[in-house]
Formats: C-alpha cells, sequence, structure tokens
C-alpha cells in the first residue's frame, strides 16, 4: 500500500526560539544550524518512526479492497475522504461506515465492507487519514 503526503504541516513540532530556550542558548550564531536539526529529527521520526508530530494529512492507495491494510504511521486522528474506483476507473466516494480504521492498534488496521463496496471497488481505493498529536 503506498501513500503520499497531501497536506503537510502548517508549522513545524519546535521553532528554534523554543529549541534555544531549552538548550540555554542566548545568542544567533548558530539559528541555522538548530533549524536544520529540527528539520532533520522532524523527519528522521515521521520517515522512520511514522510519527506525525503536527496534523497531516496522508493519502493511501488500496489495491485490495479485501485485505487487512497496516497503516504505520501514527498518532491517528482519523479519515478524512476516501474515493473507490470501478472497474472502468469511474470514482465514488465512500461512506465512513463503509470503512473501519482501528487506530489504537499499531500499527493502525485499515479495512473495507467489502460487502457494501463489492463492485464499487475493484479497481481499487484511496483513503485520505490525518495524522498528528495537534494542530500545534
Amino acid at each position: 500500500m503506498a501513500a503520499t503526503l497531501v497536506t503537510p504541516p502548517a508549522v513545524a513540532p519546535i521553532n528554534v526560539a523554543e529549541a534555544k530556550a531549552h538548550l540555554r542558548i542566548t545568542h544567533d550564531e548558530e539559528d541555522g544550524l538548530i533549524q536544520d536539526l529540527i528539520e532533520t529529527a522532524t523527519r528522521f521520526l515521521n520517515d522512520n518512526d511514522g510519527v506525525c508530530a503536527v496534523r497531516q494529512t496522508w493519502r493511501y492507495y488500496v489495491d485490495d479492497v479485501a485485505s487487512v491494510h497496516r497503516v504505520h504511521r501514527h498518532p491517528v486522528i482519523g479519515i478524512s475522504a476516501a474515493t473507490a474506483f470501478d472497474r472502468n476507473g469511474n470514482a465514488s466516494l465512500l461512506e465512513p461506515a463503509m470503512i473501519d480504521l482501528e487506530p489504537r492498534k499499531r500499527p493502525a488496521e485499515l479495512c473495507f465492507d467489502t460487502a457494501a463496496i463489492s463492485d464499487g471497488a475493484a479497481n481499487g481505493a484511496e483513503v485520505d487519514i490525518e495524522f498528528g498529536f495537534g494542530d500545534t
């Protein structure tokens, strides 16, 4: 199951001023380095551990709606949109009741009500899921 970042975080999980206060740095000579370290640490947590500190939306591309899919990002906020594609490539929106996302498991599990969308998702589905601890 492939995923693409749709809506990136609006802010960094920590800014330079907060980092400097924590590190007890009072000069500005290393602000660029501190900013680079914040970006690197955020990218590492996101890419390697799947931790999304600030709210962001990822689109998951699902080929087989009959399988259980593991979502390796957390914490899960919820599903913001879902679309199924029929044999001809026509899109149709999926109702929230047709999708089950179990966010308390780690990794979270995504599965579909195959009885409700049997032929409607012959060419798979796209599911937009929001992750993060909050907006800031």
